[in-house]
């Protein structure tokens, strides 16, 4: 008897005490709340992540019934926000923290270049528990995140003809709209809007596909995954984002460079490197985890023929590699009258380890336009990334 009698005492202080708030005050559009989340993630700061999602709001609209009459069924696994009910209104709100928390560490996992659990699989060959941990919980998690980079937004119809490689996009567009009408009576909504987003880490291009929540005039990230993402056949646990080289996609900017991008030329002796429209002088100072860096930071000492491009040369058959490289200044790099090399971020290929660039040259009045790869070599120990060859 006394111990129910302190579970309903224990019940009802749990009911009187004031529930804790936890999203944020919202956005004025879609895109704000996508890019408020984004300086969120790149703070690693959990309790404004946490803000930029439609919490209370989900969970005071939610409508189950309509839920069941959707999916014409009801499950024990099944979302229980049942706002009508005080206390199931309460367990609600948990149940979206919790789904909000997992997607969150999905996200990092797969902004980390974590793939050990992005296809639902737990890989683990002649390893021991301490190294398998270090691929579930990357150390560079934070450093990671703090680098992100905002690229640019896409719109859906663009990513869709994109994707679906035609300009035929009607049924695509029709599953979205129905998908959002009938969501929009479950979650109790306004609006519901997918959005796409592009940005850079340490040189290494990311999309993210976040489902967006109007409620009153105030825009929130929603804790479930959309339409768009499940359309383009992203996991759960890729937490809405991918690189290009998982979902297949990469959509080319036109005529744009990269904020990121550097362009180095050598005319005559005179090196130049530019990023941004703004020359860059002092590269003693790059980050070497920066495969860009690396690689622009190589050129610049390439063309000036000092000693300190060595250095950025892969370990690996190190006498050899250096053989090689100035074997090719003398054959090709060392000849032209003109010479221009584009790096841009947008064209490393983590997966491969392939950097293209874009090369134009001249040589006795006749010139050359075009573009090759370079293959790079990341230590795994220290992460650094060093040129391995050179495309002649």
């Amino acid at each position: 008897m006394k111990k129910l009698l302190s579970v309903l005492l224990f019940l009802g202080l749990l009911i009187s005490l004031p529930a804790q708030t936890f999203e944020g005050k919202g956005a004025d559009s879609a895109e704000e709340a996508v890019l408020n989340y984004i300086a969120a993630l790149q703070s690693c700061d959990y309790n404004k992540m946490i803000s930029c999602y439609a919490v209370e709001s989900l969970v005071k609209n939610y409508d189950v019934e309509k839920l069941i009459d959707h999916l014409t069924c009801a499950t024990p696994t099944m979302d229980m926000i049942y706002p009508e009910n005080g206390l199931l209104e309460q367990t609600g709100k948990y149940e979206v923290l919790t789904a909000i928390s997992k997607m969150i560490k999905y996200q990092i996992w797969t902004l980390c270049d974590n793939n050990f659990f992005l296809n639902s699989r737990i890989v683990m060959r002649n390893e021991d528990s301490k190294a398998t941990a270090k691929k579930v919980f990357p150390d560079d998690a934070e450093k990671r995140l703090s680098s992100i980079k905002f690229h640019n937004f896409i719109s859906t119809t663009e990513l869709l003809k994109y994707y679906a490689r035609t300009e035929d996009i009607s049924d695509y567009i029709e599953s979205i709209k129905n998908y959002n009408e009938k969501y929009k009576k479950i979650y109790g909504c306004k609006e519901i809007q997918d959005v796409t987003v592009t940005f850079f880490i340490k040189g290494q291009k990311y999309y993210f596909f976040p489902e967006t929540l109007k409620y009153g005039n105030k825009w929130y990230i929603s804790p479930k995954q959309g339409i768009l993402a499940t359309l383009l056949g992203l996991q759960i646990s890729a937490g809405w984002a991918s690189d290009k080289y998982h979902l297949g996609l990469d959509i080319p900017d036109q005529e744009v460079l990269s904020k990121d991008s550097y362009v180095i030329t050598r005319e005559g002796k005179k090196v130049t490197a530019v990023m941004a429209d703004k020359e860059v002088t002092d590269f003693s100072k790059i980050d070497l985890t920066d495969p860009t860096e690396v690689l622009a930071a190589f050129f610049v000492n390439y063309f000036k023929q000092n000693e300190d491009w060595q250095k950025f040369v892969s370990p690996i058959i190190h006498e050899g590699r250096i053989n090689a490289l100035e074997a090719d200044w003398e054959a090709l790099y060392g000849m032209v009258d003109f010479i221009s090399i584009t790096i841009s971020p947008d064209n490393f290929a983590s997966s491969t380890e392939y950097f293209r660039i874009k090369i134009s040259a001249s040589y006795q009045d006749e010139s050359f336009d075009g573009e090759d790869e370079v293959e790079m070599f990341q230590d795994p120990r220290t992460r650094q990334w060093y040129i391995n060859e050179l495309p002649l």
